[in-house]
């Protein structure tokens, strides 16, 4: 066998060793979460709370178990309370029971909704209101979100 023929093999091999490489980190790579921006600006209570499952879905009556924003003495007397947040059935990111970070809107007369996604440049309207399980990838990266009267994260 000559060299060139040699060489052309060892490429060939490498490159389709390099292929398969590349395809076994898309098969198992995980999809990250990513939160949206937008929806937590807008939404005036974000919580960590346990949700639970109902009838094959999530319930409405969730238990917080923090209070990321506002750090106000109305939001902090929710911690380890039971609130209903009447729209949690239609918003997306349910997969089991468990905690997650719950974006909301709220008239602070105990009335709770998932706060939906806000139009963005080339969308004509918004998205659905979304949840988030909160892993420390989430949980990080909602501290990275800064809210109006936070300052800088």
């Amino acid at each position: 066998m000559k060299w060139p023929t040699l060489r052309l093999l060892v490429a060939a091999a490498l490159f389709l060793a390099w292929l398969g490489w590349l395809g076994y980190l898309v098969w198992t790579s995980a999809h990250p979460i990513v939160l949206s921006r937008p929806q937590l600006l807008v939404s005036s209570l974000d919580v960590i709370a346990q949700v639970d499952q109902t009838n094959g879905g999530p319930a409405q009556e969730v238990t917080v178990k923090a209070v990321h924003w506002p750090h106000t003495d109305q939001a902090k007397v929710l911690v380890a309370k039971k609130i209903t947040v009447s729209n949690l059935s239609e918003a997306e990111g349910w997969t089991q029971p468990g905690e997650y970070i719950l974006p909301l809107m709220t008239d602070w007369q105990g009335h709770y909704t998932v706060a939906p996604t806000p139009p963005s440049p080339g969308y004509s309207r918004g998205g659905r209101p979304r949840i988030y399980p909160a892993t420390p990838q989430t949980l990080e990266q909602l501290r990275a979100i800064a809210k109006p009267g936070m300052g800088p994260p």
